[in-house]
């Protein structure tokens, strides 16, 4: 919440994009804790959206659009959202490449995945080398960390982009691993 309401200026309501929503997580649960935030659910599935317009009603969310799509099929915003968020919604770099055309210059890119294994690095690696399509970000990620945990993609810390990028992409970044959180299964 911190790094949203940090880039959304103080009469500006904040902007999120929940992307491949299912059961409203964490799109509902952000909407219900941050109710001056506008929360987009966006799913394509009709079963899912229905259930998400129910429990989105039957919760009295105001602050809850629920849009039936496919995140690629959505138009860019004026402004851009202040984040987009996923959970287990697909790889990090087809993340990153489905939302790229509706990312601002300080939009924040939130994934929470389970598992994060090398060949996802390497391949958002490869994305923000310039070796996936139109997509550049430079690489990092905190040392000595594990790779189970939550990714996100966040401007420089400067605000200054890294160097070029493509005119066709609003999406100069860095990714780091935000925050591991180690998952323990209990015993039956």
């Amino acid at each position: 919440r911190s790094w949203v309401e940090s880039r959304a200026g103080a009469t500006e309501r904040p902007h999120i994009i929940d992307v491949g929503s299912g059961a409203g997580l964490p799109g509902i649960v952000l909407a219900w804790f941050w109710p001056e935030a506008r929360i987009t659910l966006v799913e394509p599935a009709a079963k899912r959206v229905a259930f998400l317009q129910q429990a989105t009603a039957t919760a009295a969310l105001a602050n809850v659009q629920v849009v039936r799509a496919r995140v690629e099929e959505l138009a860019p915003e004026e402004p851009p959202p202040d984040a987009i968020i996923c959970r287990a919604f697909s790889s990090l770099a087809d993340f990153v490449r489905a939302v790229a055309h509706l990312a601002g210059p300080d939009t924040v890119l939130a994934a929470m995945k389970a598992r994060l294994d090398e060949s996802e690095k390497q391949a958002l690696t490869m994305l923000a080398d310039g070796e996936g399509p139109e997509n550049r970000m430079t690489a990092g990620h905190s040392p000595g960390t594990a790779p189970e945990g939550k990714l996100r993609a966040a401007p420089a810390a400067d605000g200054v982009p890294p160097g070029p990028a493509p005119a066709a992409s609003p999406l100069v970044s860095r990714w780091e691993i935000a925050e591991e959180v180690p998952l323990r299964v209990p015993e039956l």
